[in-house]
């Protein structure tokens, strides 16, 4: 139980928590520490809160900082145009040889610029790896291996009719907790491969989480599951983090279900009622955990619902491993899921 002193505390720093620029408070050693906005009025915050101070026995210190949140998956993409959708993660890409080639040609004049979208790296060779599923040891995650000298493009993947509903004068911004984090200019022409691959700008990749996270609201850097071993999931709860849904759950009920845009699943809802997505959540990643929680596997980019008068709602999906190939055609890069924590402060 509280003390009537650590009451006492708790009723003060709500009240302080009131005051415009405080980002926080907290007890040391008899004083109230205050942290405060040090992109806002100094003079003033300091002016209000000893105040609310005036009349008791509190002695207060000011730390001065600026406060900054992690981007992360289930982040909400911004639609200048109202078109909203998800972060859906983030993936390092690695330009392949003939792209490298181009760009040096590039730089001594020989070649048209390359847009923003492209930019050079190292071609990566791919290798399976063996990974626990449901308890078994199975060969179902997509790994490839990566040369040392290349730390590889930090890209956010996100919806590709997001994207496209949000372009402005022939460029999309991404646009995430209010700070434009990266552009593009070249959006590719198919659209039901309905994902899309952003650089982040260089000055912003520390302020991203590159985990994904369970459906316990746990981070954790997940496994890319291949088309050979998808059918290990079937009928596996799934669940994703949207702008929309935090989480939303549901069953995978179809593994081989084939679209212009590739190979897609199907999800549908748990029998609880509640719909596994809503709009808003396009370009969430589809994930699973094993029975033993150690792995956590991203399967698919969400990509809308079908439904129908006689028809229960099912959501499709384009698979991530299926999709990285054909990314990787279009835009001359190979592109792999994040497996450290490089590009998380």
């Amino acid at each position: 139980m509280f003390s009537q002193t650590s009451l006492f505390f708790c009723q003060v720093i709500t009240t302080l928590l009131t005051i415009e620029g405080v980002v926080g408070c907290s007890k040391k050693l008899g004083r109230l520490e205050v942290s405060i906005d040090d992109t806002k009025d100094r003079k003033t915050i300091v002016e209000k809160v000893k105040l609310h101070l005036k009349n008791e026995s509190i002695k207060a210190t000011f730390v001065d900082g600026n406060f900054t949140y992690f981007l992360c998956p289930g982040d909400q993409v911004q639609g200048k145009k109202g078109k909203i959708g998800t972060l859906g993660g983030f993936a390092k890409r690695f330009a392949t040889k003939t792209n490298m080639e181009l760009n040096n040609r590039a730089e001594t004049g020989s070649a048209n610029q390359l847009s923003p979208v492209e930019s050079t790296g190292y071609p990566v060779e791919s290798t399976n790896s063996t990974v626990e599923l449901n308890n078994r040891e199975e060969t179902g995650s997509a790994s490839q291996s990566v040369p040392e000298e290349s730390a590889g493009n930090l890209v956010a993947l996100i919806s590709r009719h997001v994207a496209h509903a949000n372009m402005e004068m022939g460029i999309m911004h991404l646009l995430v907790n209010n700070k434009i984090i990266g552009h593009t200019d070249n959006i590719h022409p198919q659209t039901l491969l309905d994902i899309i691959p952003i650089d982040i700008y260089e000055n912003l990749i520390g302020d991203c989480n590159t985990r994904f996270k369970t459906e316990q609201n746990k981070f954790m850097h997940a496994k890319l599951i291949d088309k050979e071993h998808i059918s290990t999931l079937m009928g596996t709860k799934v669940h994703i983090w949207g702008a929309v849904s935090s989480p939303g759950l549901g069953t995978l009920v179809d593994i081989d279900f084939k679209m212009t845009g590739g190979l897609c699943i199907k999800v549908c809802d748990c029998t609880n009622g509640k719909p596994f997505s809503y709009p808003g959540d396009s370009g969430a990643i589809v994930c699973a955990s094993d029975s033993r929680g150690r792995n956590l596997y991203a399967i698919a980019m969400l990509i809308g619902k079908y439904e129908g008068i006689k028809i229960l709602p099912t959501y499709m999906a384009v698979l991530l491993s299926e999709a990285f190939q054909k990314l990787k055609e279009l835009y001359k890069s190979e592109f792999l899921l994040c497996e450290d924590d490089g590009a998380t402060s």
